[in-house]
């Protein structure tokens, strides 16, 4: 079977250095971007990251392995041994922080990897650095977004998902630990002074969210696709699930919270059409009964429950900054097939494409008149 192996990644293999002026430079800076650097800082660590990436051209495995923790951890799974090209080969990410050294140790180690027939990947999570809590969170609920996208896509096809946590800084692998119980297949370590791998098998956890989602799942839904959301709406969700923002009054799904809605969520989407998030966006009984049509087929169910909460988000935006991201697509018909038409939107766009064809009421309200092929 084929691996999706995804690996934490630190700074360690440029901070392991005997120069302890270079190290405190590099400790100094570890959560710069390029630009904070100066000219004379940015000089001294650039000389330092060529001189570690030549080196690595001529190093053995036994070397690579002392070198970078994180390739200790992939090639001690792999017993030493790079797997042979032939088949379906395994592919890598390497998950780095938001920073100029977390990037350039990916792409040391995604380098190495490419260089040895591998594939590889370096993922950088926005916002993930080690010197702001709020941040760090914010990080953290973009990297199960990034799992839910990407890793279930793979598991679907008929690839092990694994999580490498050997490298990396604690946060992360302590938090990917908990998150491996749901996107990974098994978590693997080494511990530091051991060269014998830990392997973690996922364990067969399900969790029963009825009484926190399906009781609350107007306002999940809501936060889902952005909208502004009180405190107040809230007294019912428990505050792990929440991230209050500056002003103490909004609240989003913290990362727990986007973590037990994206394992939930589909269950909740995939039935039928759901109401409206705004009382602006109305459903014609033409609409209700093309989905009628779809009950066989909840991927499409959840893909159109999915387009009208942006539609409603939509239409609850002020004018000046519109909310429509690219697959929702909402735009006026220049020449519309429908007489009574003079808007659509995605429904989907693979396969056989749909469109959400509708007309403005007035008062900033809109009806979903049909679901029907798009135009050509």
């Amino acid at each position: 079977m084929s691996k999706v192996i995804v690996s934490t990644c630190g700074t360690s293999l440029l901070t392991n250095t005997p120069n302890s002026d270079l190290r405190q430079l590099l400790m100094k800076t570890a959560n710069y971007q390029e630009s904070d650097f100066n000219k004379e800082e940015k000089s001294i660590v650039d000389e330092h990251i060529s001189s570690i990436e030549n080196q690595f051209n001529d190093l053995s495995i036994i070397d690579v392995k002392k070198k970078s923790a994180e390739l200790n951890g992939i090639l001690t799974y792999y017993e030493d041994q790079i797997p042979s090209s032939s088949g379906t080969p395994d592919i890598h990410f390497i998950l780095v922080s938001d920073t100029y050294q977390g990037r350039k140790v990916g792409e040391i180690l995604a380098n190495w990897l490419m260089n040895n027939q591998l594939m590889a990947q370096v993922i950088k999570i926005a916002d993930l650095a080690t010197n702001n809590r709020d941040n760090f969170r914010l990080a953290m609920s973009e990297l199960i977004n990034w799992c839910n996208d990407t890793l279930m896509g793979y598991r679907d096809t008929g690839y092990e998902i694994i999580f490498n946590l050997t490298g990396g800084f604690k946060s992360v692998q302590g938090f990917l630990q908990s998150v491996g119980m749901f996107y990974a297949d098994k978590c693997v370590y080494i511990f530091q002074f051991s060269s014998q791998l830990l392997t973690i098998p996922r364990l067969p956890i399900k969790l029963d969210t009825e009484e926190i989602i399906g009781n609350n799942l107007t306002v999940f839904r809501k936060l889902d696709v952005g909208f502004t959301v009180k405190k107040s709406e809230c007294n019912n969700i428990p505050e792990t699930l929440l991230f209050y923002l500056e002003n103490e009054d909004e609240v989003t799904l913290s990362e727990w919270g986007q973590l037990i809605w994206l394992q939930s969520k589909n269950s909740y989407y995939k039935d039928e059409l759901l109401p409206p998030l705004s009382e602006k966006l109305v459903y014609s009984d033409e609409f209700k009964k093309n989905m009628v049509a779809f009950q066989h087929r909840p991927d499409r169910i959840i893909q159109v429950n999915q387009r009208c909460d942006q539609l409603s988000r939509f239409l609850e935006s002020p004018d000046n900054d519109k909310y429509n991201p690219p697959s929702l697509d909402y735009k006026p018909i220049t020449k519309s097939p429908f007489p009574d038409s003079d808007h659509e939107c995605d429904a989907w766009n693979d396969q056989d494409a749909q469109r959400l064809f509708g007309h403005r009421l007035g008062n900033g309200r809109y009806q979903v008149d049909r679901i029907a092929k798009g135009l050509h």
